[in-house]
């Protein structure tokens, strides 16, 4: 979609702004520009503005100008651009929007918690989301409060304290689960990796990648592809993440040749089969190079 007055397709926005702000001369150039088609005439208008940006300085100039316009941020103001410092990290936007929503009285919105929660870990500042998380825990975390702990913790590698979260959780998702499993299977502790593995009631084809993508991480590709073989003759339709770093892999160990048969059945089964197969099975990863 066009944005007229600008000239600037709504696509390609977040990059303009983000432009603009490292160009303090033109601010009121762009503001007026802004102005004038009408994409400051309203929170709403700035909120869909700061929905479509996904860089932190592109949000944080949008505030900006909403504030110079006496139109004070909302509670979705404020978690758009939270989660644009979850995509590309930025510490000193997101602590900058985060004091913003404290004053504003956005302390407790569950919508301005998770995200900052998910920028502060996003930004490496897993004190300021521990933090944030124990000022809010009783009153206002969720489901995807707790599974934010769990998957940030996971992500920085601290796997007990992930734990502790997932094991404290009222209510585990899939998410949860395959964050917790993904991080045990990365660190090579597989007896952990495999007894939370068969705990598991339900497993989809994200937990099962989990499994096979950290054991690739761990080098234990023979491994790995053991588990994917059970995940195919299971029935689970594997999805390309997973199986794109596990068959790279794969062509690196002797067992490529007696594992490869299901990565490639898999892949022509998903019709991503580009040559026929040769037999030794090394060349699956040129079958997961195109969606």
């Amino acid at each position: 979609m066009a944005s007229g007055a600008t000239g600037v397709r709504t696509d390609q926005l977040s990059s303009w702004l983000a432009a603009v702000a490292a160009k303090p001369a033109i601010f009121r150039r762009t503001h007026a520009v802004l102005l004038t088609s009408g994409h400051l005439s309203s929170s709403y208008s700035v909120n869909c503005l700061l929905r479509a940006a996904s860089i932190p300085s592109a949000c944080a100039l949008l505030l900006r100008f909403l504030l110079n316009h006496r139109l004070l941020p909302d509670h979705l103001s404020l978690s758009f651009s939270l989660h644009s410092c979850s995509r590309l990290p930025s510490h000193p936007v997101a602590s900058v929007v985060h004091s913003l929503a404290v004053r504003l009285g956005h302390a407790h919105d569950v919508y301005v918690v998770n995200a900052a929660v998910s920028a502060y870990f996003a930004a490496a500042d897993v004190t300021a989301a521990e933090r944030l998380f124990s000022e809010t825990s009783k009153d206002v975390a969720d489901v995807v409060t707790w599974t934010t702990m769990v998957t940030g913790h996971a992500n920085a590698g601290d796997i007990e304290r992930a734990k502790w979260f997932f094991d404290a959780m009222p209510e585990k998702n899939v998410v949860s689960w395959s964050a917790v499993l993904g991080a045990y299977a990365r660190a090579g502790k597989l007896p952990k990796a495999r007894k939370l593995f068969d705990q598991m009631a339900s497993r989809n084809a994200a937990t099962w990648s989990s499994m096979v993508t950290g054991l690739v991480q761990s080098n234990h590709c023979e491994e790995a592809l053991r588990v994917f073989s059970g995940m195919v003759a299971s029935g689970v339709v594997p999805n390309g993440a997973g199986e794109c770093r596990l068959s790279v892999r794969a062509a690196e160990v002797d067992g490529a040749r007696c594992m490869g048969p299901p990565v490639c059945g898999a892949g022509a089964e998903r019709g991503n089969e580009r040559r026929p197969c040769d037999g030794d099975h090394r060349h699956v990863w040129q079958m997961w190079e195109y969606p």
